[in-house]
């Protein structure tokens, strides 16, 4: 995440020339998204972190995280002549070392290809922030947070109760109803919302009591 942050602030800063055609206001706006996103993110590891784990082990996690990154570092010229064979270095086992520290699969694959362009290429790490900014651009993306929301809107409004409740009434007393009642209310919001990720948004909260 610290990588991405710098080269995050200099896209949002070079898309403030920009003016989108809709809103007619500096595309940097939106851009700065993906800064602001990065540095969050960046504090809510380190809130989680002091949250769950003694300085102990943060100290000896800071550590290993180091030892490797130097070890990279001094490897870099052998990366470099090793030609495409340093992709086994980087996408074999240094994702694998990130999956078996339990780092999620996502954050391993882009900790791989920011180390194998910082290290093995003289690519700028522009690139990765562009294809971020590209890949998250799709107007069709806004639909799962607003759709995440119409879903709240049905759990907070009672309708989701309401509807399992119903369910229950008419399924709960037979053997396995928890299960009917479930799969007779995610038809019943399916109805309504159109989205899977509502339809969990508005039946999860209701059901886990």
């Amino acid at each position: 995440v610290l990588m991405i942050i710098h080269p995050a602030v200099d896209h949002a800063s070079e898309q403030m020339a920009i003016t989108t055609p809709a809103l007619e206001i500096p595309d940097g706006l939106r851009a700065a998204a993906l800064p602001v996103g990065a540095i969050l993110m960046f504090l809510a590891a380190i809130a989680r972190m002091a949250s769950r784990a003694s300085i102990r082990q943060v100290a000896s996690a800071v550590a290993v995280v180091a030892l490797i990154g130097a070890v990279l570092w001094i490897s870099k010229p052998a990366l470099v002549a090793m030609g495409n064979y340093n992709l086994i270095v980087f996408f074999v086992l240094l994702i694998g070392v990130c999956v078996a520290g339990g780092i999620p699969i996502a954050f391993a694959f882009g900790t791989a290809t920011m180390a194998y362009l910082t290290l093995a290429t003289g690519a700028p790490m522009m690139i990765v922030v562009s294809r971020m900014d590209e890949g998250m651009s799709s107007l069709i993306l806004l639909s799962v947070p607003l759709f995440v929301l119409l879903g709240s809107l049905l759990e907070i409004s009672g309708l989701a109760r309401t509807l399992i409740d119903f369910m229950a009434a008419l399924l709960g007393h037979v053997r396995g109803g928890l299960q009917y009642v479930l799969l007779g209310a995610m038809f019943l919001v399916s109805g309504i919302s159109g989205s899977k990720a509502a339809d969990m948004a508005a039946i999860a909260p209701a059901l886990f009591p």
